[in-house]
């Protein structure tokens, strides 16, 4: 599917490959957007196409984090939490790397 934003168009797969894993990317009618690390299954908001491509990176680059372990979450109550990303430089380059293979299967227009 191609999402034609102000600036340029993007090519949102139906899957990416993330840290070896297959997940799916679907796009719901919701802002935003989440993942769920268990069904490997990443959801992009439609509401504000030009948002879209932005929130697949961010999805994403939260994918990496938790795949690697660099991700911390403090649960609030049952509908609020708070995530703590954290890493060394060398994590870091490695978390770059994957999500340079990750932009590289978006093959951007």
């Amino acid at each position: 599917m191609y999402i034609k934003t102000e600036t340029m168009e993007h090519k949102i797969p139906k899957s990416l490959y993330i840290c070896g894993k297959k997940y799916t990317v679907q796009l719901y009618k919701i802002a935003g957007g989440c993942y769920n690390i268990n069904e490997r299954l990443i959801t992009i908001g439609t509401l504000y196409p030009n948002d879209m491509f932005e929130n697949l990176v961010h999805e994403v680059t939260e994918v990496i984090f938790h795949e690697r372990g660099h991700k911390y979450t403090r649960f609030i109550d049952d509908d609020t939490d708070a995530s703590l990303f954290t890493c060394n430089h060398d994590e870091f380059e490695n978390i770059t790397n994957d999500l340079t293979a990750v932009i590289q299967q978006l093959k951007c227009i």
